[in-house]
């Protein structure tokens, strides 16, 4: 304690933490394992190279050892599956460790093969919060709502037949009665590109 002041306990500094993460960009909220980066001091020699686990963090960087001052993050290896993105910001970025700041930085990666509803209305604009239950041979894989474009994502594609089962339409529409399927076969897989199905919802008739 220090003289003078009331009996308060110091409270130690917390150390701060750093945290880099591999996400899909359609799905920011998936963490990608498997991305290898590359971290290096800008006016300081630390070097190291780590790969993403699971969840898509970097669990090895020794930040309680590294030395203060800049660097840079650069992705080396995408992810099985995936590209770079062809956003430079989202391959290499600067941070700054001073050891009490923390650091949290975000790179994105492109699936290389999509599959992605389009849902539209009956005048063929994008219709979106309906709920899709997604199977892929007969498995429920997710469960998502279309979003503002009217799409929903799927990536890791492999080969199958996926099934989309709409759950729930925002009203005044009716939810489809059949599920909207794609079969993705090994060439479509080594295509590349996003493979598009596409469903219309109705409006239900005004009751009198």
């Amino acid at each position: 304690m220090k003289p003078g002041t009331p009996d308060i306990p110091d409270i130690p500094d917390t150390p701060a933490e750093g945290s880099i993460r591999k996400v899909d960009a359609d799905n920011p909220t998936k963490g990608l394992a498997g991305a290898v980066i590359k971290i290096t001091g800008v006016d300081n020699s630390f070097v190291g190279t780590y790969t993403t686990v699971e969840g898509g963090y970097l669990a090895d960087v020794p930040w309680d050892t590294m030395p203060t001052g800049s660097y840079v993050a650069e992705e080396m290896t995408p992810p099985e599956g995936y590209t770079k993105s062809p956003d430079q910001s989202k391959v290499k970025q600067t941070f700054v460790w001073d050891g009490k700041t923390d650091v949290a930085l975000v790179f994105e990666n492109d699936a290389k093969v999509k599959l992605q509803l389009k849902k539209l209305d009956d005048s063929n604009n994008p219709l979106p919060g309906a709920v899709f239950n997604i199977l892929k041979d007969g498995q429920i894989i997710g469960t998502e709502a279309t979003k503002e474009d009217g799409s929903i994502t799927v990536t890791d594609i492999t080969e199958g037949l996926y099934a989309f089962v709409e759950v729930s339409a925002p009203s005044p529409y009716a939810k489809l009665d059949e599920p909207v399927l794609a079969h993705v076969d090994q060439a479509d897989v080594n295509g590349g590109g996003t493979i598009t199905v596409t469903a219309a919802d109705k409006k239900l008739p005004n009751l009198t």
